[in-house]
């Protein structure tokens, strides 16, 4: 979306054409639905990976939301909300994922935009999917979504950032096993040019 944006018109409408020619969305990402539950790394920002997740309450009641729903279609495994994104790694039929993010979209936009008195305001930009091809692939998304934190300069230890899975799988895992499957499975350049 934001490279869309940085396009002379000639450019613009090169992608658009070859969106259409390959049947994709104009201006979202592409979702491939069918009726068995996969695992995906889920993820969507605010508009313009705006903050306006920039509370901590705000996104411990987000974070409740979502494993509250997300939970009732499917198993969630990892998760992490940040003050303008979050990312999921759960396993979902996602056309029913579809229909419960819209919901939550909507929910939160509207409290939201209550709460800061900018009505109207655009608060999300569309959920992405990215599908778990493999074991290391699941762990490296587990081990991703942890340190997401970490990575966008919020906390310098994932264990100091509340709204993600780091601490239920301390607890469940143990220190010296959480070190184990990050040597195992390294994040190396994972989210390379889409987690911005």
């Amino acid at each position: 979306m934001y490279k869309y944006r940085q396009l002379d018109e000639i450019q613009k409408q090169d992608v658009l054409n070859y969106r259409r020619f390959a049947q994709l969305p104009l201006h979202e990402p592409p979702h491939y639905f069918d009726d068995v539950n996969k695992t995906y790394v889920l993820t969507a920002a605010n508009f313009e990976h705006r903050n306006i997740m920039n509370t901590p309450e705000r996104r411990k009641s987000f974070e409740f939301l979502m494993l509250k729903e997300i939970s009732t279609i499917g198993d969630i495994f990892a998760w992490c909300v940040l003050p303008n994104h979050y990312h999921f790694l759960a396993k979902v039929n996602l056309k029913e994922f579809s229909i419960t993010i819209a919901k939550i979209h909507r929910k939160t936009a509207f409290e939201w935009n209550k709460e800061d008195k900018t009505q109207r305001r655009a608060v999300w930009f569309r959920y992405s999917d990215r599908k778990i091809r493999n074991s290391n692939h699941f762990w490296a998304s587990v081990n991703y979504i942890n340190i997401n934190p970490v990575k966008h300069h919020q906390v310098t230890n994932a264990m100091d950032w509340e709204t993600s899975s780091m601490h239920s799988h301390m607890e469940e895992h143990g220190r010296d096993k959480l070190i184990q499957l990050w040597e195992n499975y390294p994040v190396l350049d994972y989210g390379k040019g889409w987690d911005i």
